[in-house]
């Protein structure tokens, strides 16, 4: 449970149910979401080919995902962890338009993507590489750092916390999820 809390972030209320399923409810939850382990999913080899721009290898379908969302519902495998709760999170987030168009170019700019191909009618279409991206920001953030290394993140976070101000940044995105 500890580790869903700290994937969905503040202002949200987690609880466990009976069963093992996790309800996630709250003012940013937009409606409630459910999120539940399961030992396998299986790969949708059209979505994973249009995520990846390749096909799954017989051992990744093997395996399965693992996490999927679907209509308020988050399903993590028995392979997933804490930040396969954050991408999959984050899909729930752009369903509810809580990620704005703004936030979302600005994650895909530095995921390195040309945003001037990116409209607000296709940002759908670039929803899988957005919860990539920010699952690998929130792992970069999550790495044990020494005393240096955590003075020069808060650093860095002030820093981008004043460009943020005038400019949408990716990491701005990431700790207002946060």
């Amino acid at each position: 449970i500890e580790q869903v809390r700290r994937a969905v972030g503040k202002g949200l209320n987690v609880q466990q149910t009976d069963d093992g399923r996790f309800l996630i409810s709250g003012q940013a939850a937009v409606r409630p979401l459910e999120v539940e382990i399961v030992d396998h999913i299986p790969i949708d080899a059209k979505a994973f080919e249009k995520a990846y721009g390749r096909k799954p290898t017989d051992e990744e379908k093997r395996r399965g995902a693992s996490g999927v969302y679907l209509d308020g519902k988050i399903q993590i495998s028995v392979h997933g962890d804490q930040f396969t709760i954050d991408h999959e999170f984050t899909h729930a987030l752009i369903e509810a338009g809580v990620i704005s168009y703004a936030d979302a170019r600005a994650i895909l700019r530095s995921a390195g993507v040309d945003t001037r191909k990116v409209k607000r009618s296709n940002i759908r279409d670039y929803e899988e590489q957005i919860a990539a991206h920010i699952e690998d920001v929130r792992m970069d953030r999550a790495k044990p750092r020494t005393l240096a290394g955590r003075v020069i993140q808060k650093v860095l976070d002030f820093i981008d916390g004043l460009v943020n101000l005038v400019h949408r940044t990716a990491r701005g995105v990431v700790r207002d999820i946060d």
